[in-house]
């Protein structure tokens, strides 16, 4: 039996630590495990090959509340039975000692304690981290299905473009274009193309266990109950729509709304002198041309090559070692046609 009959978040957050194990049927017949704080499996009565394992993790900063808050109300739907599942489902609420803080981190980033990198130390994150990865694998390892994984998120600050997607950088693998045209169903027409291996969630997933991943940005950090979750609606939608159905048409990649990046070079913060030549409410995507001033480090001067280029995710107050900003050079209708083809 469950320690909760709803509203799950309120529950975690009140018991962040509470590791033991309850499962339940619910009204939809699927089987609902509670495998540790913040971390639950939903399993249909039954699914064919044709399914798929989704995991959804949210929260995974601790005060980027607008997906904790619409993974929970994903899962209020399946508790009471008016959404069900044809999938096997992992829903994780990634960092629950960050969101009673209402910090995005405590000590350590943990998005970028995954790939084993937990092993670096033992922090708060580091442990969640290596805990979050186990649930993971033993989710995958248990349905030998095609597996998808969306890591939802909100950004820092305000963004040209609000919701956008960030995508693993795996070499040998070609993007999938149904996964494409499903973050159009999503309202999401801005995708980053990464450049190189990292150790994020999503691309732990894409990279150890051959995912289709991707980091989903989906507006700005706001306390919980101060934000809009109709602005999720189409992201709403096209979930339901997967996990209610066993096979989903997406269509073709609608090029005409596509605004695809290729991120070409990372800032990393080397010493504490580092600092923008912007200012800190800067929105994420605004253009720099070619020689403008970006920072100043370490005596040094960072200036725009190759230009012109976006900067996304600025943030001169990483840890030393740490990705400061990335940059990222806007693709045009025939490149984002080659790459999805190539």
């Amino acid at each position: 039996m469950l320690p909760f009959t709803s509203d799950y978040l309120s529950y975690l957050l009140t018991h962040p630590s509470d590791s033991e194990y309850a499962q339940a049927e619910l009204p939809g017949g699927e089987k609902i495990e509670l495998i540790g704080a913040g971390a639950l499996v939903i399993t249909p009565k039954h699914f064919t090959n044709h399914c798929k394992a989704i995991v959804l993790s949210a929260g995974i900063h601790g005060n980027e509340t607008a997906p904790i808050e619409w993974l929970n109300q994903l899962l209020d739907d399946l508790l009471k039975g008016t959404l069900r599942t044809h999938h096997p489902l992992l829903l994780l609420f990634g960092h629950p000692n960050a969101m009673i803080a209402a910090k995005r981190e405590l000590e350590f980033n943990l998005n970028r304690l995954f790939c084993g990198a937990w092993h670096q130390g033992n922090s708060l994150e580091h442990q969640r981290a290596a805990q979050l990865a186990g649930w993971m694998s033993d989710f995958y390892e248990r349905f030998a299905l095609e597996r998808l994984h969306y890591d939802l998120h909100t950004a820092i600050r305000g963004s040209v473009h609000e919701k956008f997607a960030v995508a693993p950088y795996i070499p040998q693998r070609p993007h999938n274009l149904s996964q494409l045209a499903f973050l159009q169903h999503c309202d999401v027409n801005c995708v980053l193309f990464y450049h190189q291996s990292t150790q994020t969630f999503s691309y732990h997933s894409a990279s150890v266990h051959d995912a289709q991943s991707f980091t989903v940005e989906l507006g700005q950090v706001k306390p919980f109950g101060h934000n809009d979750l109709s602005r999720l609606r189409a992201l709403d939608s096209a979930i339901r729509r997967l996990v209610t159905h066993v096979r989903v048409d997406w269509g073709t990649v609608r090029y005409q709304q596509c605004h695809w990046y290729q991120v070409t070079e990372e800032i990393i913060r080397q010493d504490e002198n580092l600092e923008f030549n912007f200012a800190d409410d800067l929105a994420n995507f605004t253009l720099f041309e070619e020689g403008e001033l970006l920072a100043t480090q370490g005596g040094g001067l960072i200036r725009v090559k190759d230009g012109p280029k976006a900067v996304v995710f600025p943030n001169a107050k990483v840890a030393i070692g740490q990705r400061a900003a990335i940059l990222v050079k806007a693709m045009s209708r025939s490149q984002c046609q080659h790459l999805v083809n190539s």
